[in-house]
């Protein structure tokens, strides 16, 4: 896993991926996450994971409703 996002829906990676991807790794119940990056492993921790996931599903949530055509002003 790579907590990066880019467009919704893109390429890149979504939000959507990034969220199904923590349940999933949630689900496992590790004791580390390990990343390629020295950075991430040492800093996006299983503990990390608990307070993130919540709120970037709270974020998604408020972006996706705001981003509906009769929001658009």
């Amino acid at each position: 896993m790579m907590p990066y996002l880019g467009i919704p829906f893109g390429s890149e990676g979504s939000p959507d991926g990034l969220l199904e991807t923590m349940s999933y790794i949630r689900g496992l119940a590790p004791r580390q996450l390990i990343a390629g990056h020295t950075t991430l492993t040492e800093n996006f921790t299983i503990e990390v994971l608990a307070g993130v996931e919540p709120a970037l599903a709270e974020l998604r949530e408020f972006v996706m409703a705001r981003n509906r055509p009769e929001t658009w002003r």
